[in-house]
């Protein structure tokens, strides 16, 4: 193999190594709460869990989050994600809209909100409302992601 060719392959598996990168990481930090956090996760406190309690689905866990509808088209019963810190998600309860149709605001509720509340255990994100449902108004920029549960398409 010549030395140009050797140059190429080394670039080309370093390229996609660095691309799988992310995703190990990922997967990894998952892993790694799961195990750290078990006898949180046990209790069934989190917002997923919420989720989960209400409507009978569980959303995308945040290093698998694909919004699956547009910011517009939210509806009662959708899923936002919250800029609260990653992976924070609410039920949409109650939407408020402008004159023009927009979106003014959301009414989301969730367990283990915790704005501006004291933490249990920052490690494993766990808020003194950990498994205590919170109902809070957020703004549309307070949101980063939008999910929609098969059950509720229309």
């Amino acid at each position: 193999m010549t030395s140009r060719a050797a140059l190429a392959l080394a670039t080309t598996l370093a390229g996609g190594l660095l691309a799988v990168l992310p995703l190990r990481v990922a997967a990894q930090e998952e892993t790694d709460f799961a195990t750290r956090c078990a006898s949180w996760v046990a209790k069934k406190g989190y917002s997923r869990d919420y989720i989960y309690q209400r409507i009978g689905t569980l959303p995308p866990a945040r290093t698998k989050w694909v919004s699956n509808i547009r910011p517009d088209e939210l509806q009662i019963g959708d899923v936002v994600m919250l800029t609260l810190w990653p992976g924070h998600v609410g039920l949409v309860d109650e939407i408020t809209r402008d004159a023009a149709g927009g979106i003014e605001r959301l009414k989301v509720s969730s367990f283990n909100y915790g704005r501006g509340q004291g933490w249990i255990d920052r490690s494993c994100n766990v808020t003194v409302k950990f498994g205590i449902e919170i109902n809070t108004w957020v703004l549309l920029s307070e949101t980063t992601g939008y999910w929609r549960p098969r059950s509720s398409r229309k």
